[in-house]
């Protein structure tokens, strides 16, 4: 764990979940990413699915509905997820975070959608990196922050998955 209160790291793992020592400073960062849910917008999905002609005429409707209902039932378990005291112990060096493996999985899905939406909101740069044809502002600043972090923090969860 680093001295400024930014890491996270895994302390176990079994069939009931995993437990993650946060910093201080990653949990105000992780919960700022989790408030931003969601990003991605309802018609980005059924303009994707239109201009890629995968979905049948008029069926971007039933896309759009079940989207919403989506992200209704993700929005339930994070509240649970953040009311949850036995989810969140204070440790002196941070926190520690208990979530079961349906939790991380809703974690990872808000982050990449954080994530994503963030980089839509760019202009879906080819390089994230260079940000060729993006205007440099506060707003871009902090869509770029955002990519970094929820991607850091999906790489912290996603190793937690990982076998041994």
């Amino acid at each position: 764990m680093s001295k400024d209160g930014l890491g996270m790291k895994l302390l176990s793992r079994n069939h009931d979940g995993c437990t993650f020592l946060i910093g201080k400073k990653a949990r105000r960062i992780l919960l700022e990413l989790l408030q931003r849910y969601p990003v991605t917008t309802d018609s980005y999905q059924g303009e994707r699915s239109t201009a890629l002609n995968i979905l049948p005429d008029g069926e971007e409707q039933l896309l759009a509905e079940a989207l919403t209902q989506a992200r209704q039932q993700i929005r339930l378990e994070l509240k649970n997820i953040l009311r949850n005291e036995d989810s969140w112990a204070e440790d002196p060096r941070g926190v520690r975070l208990l979530l079961t493996p349906d939790q991380l999985e809703i974690m990872l899905q808000i982050l990449n959608d954080v994530r994503v939406g963030s980089w839509m909101r760019l202009g879906c740069p080819a390089d994230i990196e260079l940000m060729t044809g993006v205007q440099l502002s506060e707003a871009t600043i902090e869509l770029t922050w955002a990519i970094n972090m929820a991607t850091w923090f999906q790489v912290g969860f996603l190793k937690a998955q990982q076998p041994g």
